[in-house]
């Protein structure tokens, strides 16, 4: 099923996708920068700039509507940036938060639609009462490869390092100052203001006069940011400050700002390969998938051998998994704590009687490695994530896990009951009526069957299991079927079984 819908997603995908002619000459490259970013967004940015770079292309804009996304694929985008000979256009349409303000800061000038924002890239940890100060050894180890990345492109590219510090960090009151016989201004933090011979009471309120420079002919035009807020720009308030150039809603005003005409731009699209490693790093699509995984591992201990159950089961965890570890999401580390959640829940299903200290062990191993591949790598490497978009993504893959759980017990519920009735279904199971010695009919009982509680079996009487009981399976007892479930331990095809409990319709077994 899993397989279906991947190969319909790859099609549909593929269709969409419009090649560029080959004779294009491009003198402005659009690149998109849209929804998380991972390290596909980074692939698809290398391989649209080397395109376009072999096409002639003078000018590369990076057209951003992203919420953030991993720090680690960031950097490494915004290193590739700033290596680039080609003039760099950041194109904020409409919003660049956190990791997408630190790849707009990194090319060569900044332009914002009409309604748009830029900023707000700092580490918080969230506890129980809400937002908590780090302490200031963790705030300085996630902080310092973030800041020297804004400072870095800040000078470079000649952004106020007030402000892009601002966006990292909360720290003192932002204020923006000028020299009016050189034109020069500044923006500087308040514990910098005694530098230029100011003080935070020489703000002088809009309504009046500006104020006279002081003996260093500097003087205060406004404070700008507070302490307790972090630096997000719109769009009036980064033009006016000298962050943006100017406002661009469409490909006509961003031609005529490039000084090209409109047929000179052309605008790259994700291929369909990487469209599809985004769908599966998509948490709802991966909702779903956990859905299909576990309803199908549930089939598949109910039906002998390996069967189609068992192979979407496995074809739907390597996609699960697969997806989010192309996009730099999934590390090793989360996959072996899958593995190995499965790996005890199979010894505690199959060898020890009961459920113990394996089973509970391999759930959590599981629930931490399926939660964790949705959380991508932060810089230091903390146990916890601490970036306000790993808080994010941890708590989107804990809310996916819990949701696609009880999804999936809820139909598991409806299956258990009526799984020898349903169309299609009941032709992966044992069949519900057999022939037994003698050529006597034998009708199902029990789970699975017809749910009636059984009253015609009791505790020590002894039969034959029909099938694999992994835990569950079927038995005969007195040329009856019954569906049955094992204590915990796996019991082959022909052994002989003894009742151990029997609770309304359910029939606990165990091998004699």
């Amino acid at each position: 099923m899993a397989l279906v819908a991947l190969l319909l997603a790859a099609a549909s995908l593929g269709a969409a996708e419009q090649p560029e002619p080959a004779d294009t000459k491009p003198a402005v490259a659009i690149v998109p920068i849209t929804g998380v970013i991972t390290d596909v967004t980074h692939d698809f940015i290398v391989g649209s700039v080397k395109d376009a770079r072999a096409k002639g292309a003078e000018v590369i804009v990076f057209e951003l509507d992203t919420p953030g996304g991993l720090v680690s694929s960031a950097m490494k985008i915004c290193q590739y940036i700033k290596n680039l000979d080609e003039r760099t256009v950041a194109w904020v349409n409409p919003n660049a938060y956190s990791a997408g303000s630190m790849i707009a800061v990194a090319c060569n000038e900044i332009v914002m639609a009409k309604f748009s924002s830029i900023g707000d890239s700092a580490p918080i940890m969230v506890g129980p009462g809400g937002v908590q100060e780090i302490g200031e050894t963790e705030r300085a180890k996630q902080e310092s490869p973030i800041l020297k990345e804004f400072r870095e492109s800040a000078e470079l590219n000649g952004y106020p390092k007030a402000l892009v510090e601002g966006m990292v960090r909360l720290g003192p009151a932002i204020y923006w100052i000028e020299n009016p016989a050189t034109g020069e201004k500044a923006f500087v933090k308040e514990t910098e203001l005694g530098f230029y011979g100011l003080e935070p009471a020489d703000i002088v309120d809009k309504t009046d006069k500006p104020a006279e420079p002081n003996a260093s002919g500097w003087r205060m035009i406004r404070k700008v940011h507070e302490a307790s807020e972090l630096v997000t720009l719109g769009r009036k308030e980064a033009i006016e400050y000298g962050f943006a150039s100017r406002v661009v809603n469409d490909y006509g005003e961003l031609a005529e700002h490039l000084g090209v005409s409109e047929d000179a731009i052309v605008q790259y699209q994700p291929t369909w390969s990487e469209r599809l490693a985004a769908v599966l790093s998509n948490p709802v699509f991966r909702g779903l998938l956990l859905i299909i995984i576990l309803i199908a591992g549930y089939m598949e201990l109910q039906t002998p051998g390996l069967g189609v159950a068992g192979a979407a089961a496995l074809i739907g965890l390597a996609l699960f998994l697969g997806g989010p570890m192309v996009a730099g999401l999934a590390s090793v580390f989360d996959v072996a704590l899958v593995i190995a959640g499965i790996l005890l829940l199979a010894i505690e299903l199959f060898v020890i009687p009961g459920f113990g200290f394996m089973g509970v062990a391999g759930l959590l191993c599981m629930f931490t490695g399926i939660v964790m591949s949705f959380v991508g790598p932060e810089p230091g490497r903390p146990l916890v994530p601490q970036l306000p978009y790993s808080l994010k993504q941890l708590e989107t893959g804990v809310l996916v896990v819990l949701t696609s759980g009880v999804i999936s017990v809820i139909i598991i519920a409806v299956l258990a009951r009526f799984l020898g009735t349903l169309p299609l279904i009941n032709k992966l199971i044992l069949s519900t009526e057999q022939q037994a010695g003698g050529g006597r009919a034998v009708v199902s009982a029990g789970v699975g069957g017809t749910g009636e509680p059984v009253t015609d079996l009791s505790v020590g009487e002894t039969g034959v299991a029909l099938g694999d009981l992994r835990p569950s399976g079927k038995a005969e007892f007195h040329q009856r079927v019954y569906d049955v479930n094992t204590a915990g331990g796996w019991i082959g095809t022909g052994a002989e079984v003894r009742v151990a409990e029997v609770t309304g319709s359910r029939i606990v077994v165990e091998e004699v």
